[in-house]
């Protein structure tokens, strides 16, 4: 018995045994995958679940038994993000890994998928990458904010040797770019300053942890910059110094300023001392001269012991010429003084001989600290009255032309302290009567910005000249620039007997530069006191895939967004650029109708599609008979938009003639129509339009400079298709869901072959041109699924014209426009539709072209 060799097992134990190895290779390999830390799926070639990790299925917030079998696009429309779609598509399709990083909505987390296809599928890993992105987003905010900072921002190590130094920095400091060795601190501070810096400034921001000061910085061309500095000290966990910061504010300007001003009050001292009349200071509530200049003593014939012993009605009849008693004019004058008027009036002194002599005085409030003083300033009638007379001999001789110019003519005493003549010009540049400036001749000064310099801002040269450029604040508010000269006319002795002057109104020149820097003012206020609200915003559409009918979802189109969210809030001029096909008009109503006008009206005008002549009267309207066949009235578009937006699209081929008066429309706000003289006030926000480049046509003279500046004060750029190629799939279903309902065919979708080359293609014309082959391949499909073959022949040539790139000499607009033109046989609509662009787009090129 012991020899029998054990009978071999059955066809079943071995079946039984292999499915025991299997079931336990299984389990271990399915320990295994649990095992591993980060997030995965498997999908099959037809994207259902295959496998899904624990960590995956918690990332899902589902449990990995629902996912096996699923279809992922079922189970997770969304998926991981558009930009995962096409990613899964790509490596399936070509068998490559692919590793890419996306922002995952649900999670609020960002992920790293790299993806591993084989020919029944895909696996995909997911590696939380959120917290370096949110490091590297932090670096990038703090690096743009150093960068577009106008103050110096600086590193230095602890010996003081300059490791990092913002754009602001290096031009303040005179160092170019891209300078490698910046050297040290004490480099850019005058000698002067090092023992101070080295034994007191420095100890002080070691001691405390910052220093602040008013300093002087060195350039390196030698210049000394006053500064004010901030020095902070960044030390290591032991206490010991790692780094210092700095923060240097430019004040050249400031004390420049200050300077001046202290120049301006020795002048006013000056002036006060030698002013050719009188000029007293009177305490009302004591009813004396408290102070008074040399000419008041001589005026009266007083010492200054006696005539501070008097008072205003001391030197004065009891009754003025008029019969009014002196004493009730006097309280009336001073009266409406003290509560801030400035009463100009003719008055008759009495000398201390008893001679009675009329004259003009002038009153203003002085305040004071303890109680209100009144200035007075006396000018004898008599003088007056000669040098008047001398001006009249020659006033006819100047009136004619005076009269009749723009600019302000004026004729005065040689010290500027009267005019004897002002043409009516300034009535209209300054909104004020001339008489007011003929009672005082400080209302011209008066009217000069404080930040020009105020009324002390007019001064004579050594020479007697005058050359001024500055402001002035009209009565309702205006702010008008003017650029003043003045040249003495000399008597026969060659003493000045008067001074002639010309102020020209130059705010044309000057206001589109000084709105321009208010504009951007208000949108960083504005930015800076909405911060948190941006934020927010920013954090709700950061997935957004449209605005209004623009449909996009790229990093670009998001930028889009945010700068019509801010066109919307703010209402200023706003300038589209872009290339032909981008969507412009379609961009210039999103911002008309999430803005405060969208219940008004928008109008639109293609500046290139309408003559010259005949543009005018759309945008400003003619009267009946202004031009050969204006039969009657008709309102332009100025008016027609009157409360909401006037789009004007091209406006790169706006003639320069037009340009100005746009410009004045703009901005005075009133227009004339054609053949009219009478003005009408209009109310609209202006959008414009171009896809030329407004540099080149500014250097060709093509464009004026003051019109370029006035409708770019805030510019959005729409970027061309082949820079958002990731908008494609979503542009896609777009247009499948408008041409499914508009021609009445259900299409399911489009073939992965047909989408790659959608991707692939360069699309010159843009998302016309994409939406133009959408809908022929609406009109050749044949099922419920676009091909290839579906779209235009022209598009899928291999011809090196189909394919060629914008960037790829010669000319490929040129190229296209050509091939376009023989394929049709010269006919330029047909032309125009196989480019996907208008024919007034298609006749405008062509003329740039050359063609």
């Amino acid at each position: 018995m012991t020899g029998i060799p054990p009978e071999p097992p059955s066809e079943a134990d071995r079946l039984r045994q292999r499915v025991s190895e299997l079931e336990a290779a299984h389990a271990e390999m399915a320990n295994i995958l649990d095992r591993v830390t980060d997030a995965f799926v498997s999908l099959n070639d037809v994207w259902q679940y295959t496998y899904v990790s624990p960590k995956a299925a918690e990332l899902f917030g589902r449990k990995p038994g629902d996912l096996i079998g699923k279809h992922i696009w079922t189970e997770l429309p969304e998926g991981l993000g558009r930009k995962s779609h096409h990613a899964y598509y790509k490596a399936l399709a070509e068998q490559v890994p692919l590793i890419l990083e996306e922002y995952y909505p649900p999670a609020d987390r960002w992920f790293e998928n790299r993806i591993y296809p084989s020919k029944n599928g895909l696996t995909v890993f997911f590696t939380d990458i959120t917290e370096r992105m949110k490091s590297e987003e932090n670096r990038a905010r703090l690096v743009a904010l150093m960068n577009g900072t106008p103050d110096l921002v600086g590193f230095s190590d602890a010996e003081g040797k300059i490791l990092h130094l913002n754009p602001a920095g290096l031009r303040l400091l005179g160092i170019p770019e891209g300078t490698s060795s910046l050297g040290k601190v004490l480099d850019y501070r005058p000698e002067r300053f090092h023992r101070r810096y080295s034994e007191e400034w420095l100890p002080i921001a070691i001691r405390d942890g910052v220093w602040r000061g008013e300093t002087v910085l060195l350039a390196r061309d030698g210049s000394e910059v006053p500064v004010s500095q901030v020095i902070f000290i960044h030390r290591k966990p032991d206490g010991a110094v790692e780094f210092m910061s700095t923060i240097a504010r430019d004040i050249s300007q400031q004390k420049r300023y200050e300077a001046q001003l202290e120049e301006s009050e020795a002048r006013y001292r000056t002036l006060v001392e030698n002013a050719p009349e009188a000029m007293v200071v009177l305490d009302p509530d004591k009813g004396r001269f408290v102070d008074f200049n040399e000419n008041a003593t001589r005026l009266f014939g007083l010492t200054r012991e006696e005539l501070f012993q008097r008072g205003l009605l001391d030197l004065s009849p009891e009754i003025q010429p008029d019969g009014r008693p002196s004493s009730d004019l006097a309280q009336e004058k001073i009266g409406e003084a003290v509560r801030g008027g400035r009463p100009v009036f003719e008055w008759v002194h009495r000398t201390s001989r008893g001679l009675d002599f009329p004259c003009e005085i002038r009153l203003a409030r002085i305040p004071h600290e303890t109680s209100v003083l009144i200035r007075a300033s006396i000018i004898d009638f008599s003088e007056r009255k000669r040098a008047v007379d001398s001006f009249r001999e020659s006033e006819a001789r100047f009136r004619q032309i005076a009269e009749t110019i723009r600019d302000v003519f004026w004729i005065s005493t040689p010290d500027l302290s009267e005019f004897l003549y002002v043409s009516p010009a300034f009535e209209e540049v300054w909104g004020r009567p001339r008489q007011e400036l003929y009672r005082s001749a400080s209302t011209w000064g008066d009217a000069v910005h404080p930040d020009d310099g105020g009324s002390s801002l007019r001064k004579l040269s050594a020479s007697g000249r005058m050359d001024n450029l500055y402001r002035i604040i009209r009565p309702n508010g205006d702010i008008r620039w003017i650029r003043e000269r003045g040249f003495p006319i000399l008597d026969p002795s060659g003493t000045p007997s008067r001074m002639v002057g010309i102020a020209e109104d130059v705010t044309e020149l000057k206001e589109t530069e000084g709105e321009l820097r208010e504009s951007r003012r208000q949108l960083e206020e504005a930015l800076r006191n909405s911060q948190d609200r941006v934020v927010q915003l920013e954090e709700q559409v950061r997935g957004r895939s449209r605005f209004g009918m623009i449909v996009g979802k790229s990093a670009p189109m998001q930028d889009v967004y945010r700068r019509l969210r801010l066109a919307g809030q703010t209402p200023v001029n706003v300038l589209i650029t872009g290339e032909s096909g981008t969507g412009k008009e379609m961009t210039a109503r999103s911002i008309h109708e999430q803005g405060a006008r969208k219940s008004r009206p928008f109008i639109a005008v293609n500046c290139s599609a309408l003559p010259d002549t005949l543009l005018e009267s759309e945008l400003f309207g003619h009267i009946r008979g202004a031009f050969t066949g204006a039969m009657r009235d008709k309102i332009g578009l100025f008016q027609s938009a009157e409360g909401g937006t006037l789009f004007l699209d091209e406006v790169g081929d706006m003639p320069p003639s037009l340009q100005v008066k746009v410009l004045r429309a703009l901005q005075e706000r009133e227009i004339r129509r054609v053949g009219d003289e009478k003005p009408i006030k209009v109310d609209v926000q202006l959008i414009t339009a171009t896809n030329r480049n407004l540099r080149e046509l500014l250097a060709s003279g093509q464009m004026r400079e003051d019109f370029y500046y006035r409708i770019r004060v805030f510019e959005i750029r729409l970027p061309a298709l082949r820079e958002r190629k990731d908008d494609i799939p979503l542009l896609v279903s777009n247009f499948i869901e408008e041409f499914s309902l508009s021609k009445r065919k259900h299409i399911r979708g489009i073939q992965a072959e047909a989408m790659r080359f959608l991707m692939d293609y360069p699309w010159p014309g843009n998302v016309r041109e994409l939406r133009n082959a959408m809908e022929h391949a609406f009109v050749t499909v044949s099922g419920d699924t676009i091909r290839l073959t579906d779209f235009p022949s022209i598009l899928r040539s291999p011809s090196p014209v189909g394919i060629r790139t914008p960037e790829a000499p010669p000319d490929p607009e040129r190229l296209r426009i050509q091939d376009a033109l023989k394929k049709t046989n010269g006919h330029r609509g047909k032309a125009a539709e196989l480019l996907g662009c208008s024919r007034v787009t298609l006749w405008k090129n062509m003329r740039r072209l050359g063609l």
